[in-house]
């Protein structure tokens, strides 16, 4: 098992973009937090979408194709899953490395607005 998700790592790097993008994303998601108290309800609304675009940058890197080629001027996309199970690794455990790198994922976007709660409710005050 640990062999497998050592091999996923180093197909989650060729996402490096995605990765990048979410970061930033996540980033700009835990400021805007700090404010979600002052805001309105269009604002918490924005913050969230921010959030959720952020997390979908994150599983764009787990789930989509590590590669591709192009034949006869039409681009040629190998999934991830191929990918990972022509090296031999069953399709019950790729689903179960996805889903627990979704969950992990998931439960650190929720730590996340946990933990931004508290400055917020400082910074707002009364009308937290």
């Amino acid at each position: 098992m640990k062999q497998y998700i050592k091999a996923e790592f180093e197909l989650i790097k060729k996402q490096f973009g995605c990765l990048i993008g979410g970061a930033c994303l996540l980033a700009l998601f835990a400021i805007l937090l700090l404010f979600s108290g002052i805001g309105g309800a269009c604002y918490c609304a924005a913050v969230t979408v921010v959030g959720c675009i952020g997390y979908l940058f994150f599983v764009v890197a787990i789930f989509m194709s590590p590669a591709s080629h192009w034949e006869n001027r039409r681009k040629i996309l190998i999934t991830a899953e191929q990918f990972v199970l022509t090296l031999g690794e069953s399709k019950r455990t790729y689903f179960k490395i996805r889903l627990m790198a979704c969950g992990i994922f998931y439960l650190g976007i929720l730590g996340v607005i946990a933990i931004m709660q508290i400055p917020a409710a400082l910074i707002a005050g009364n009308n937290y």
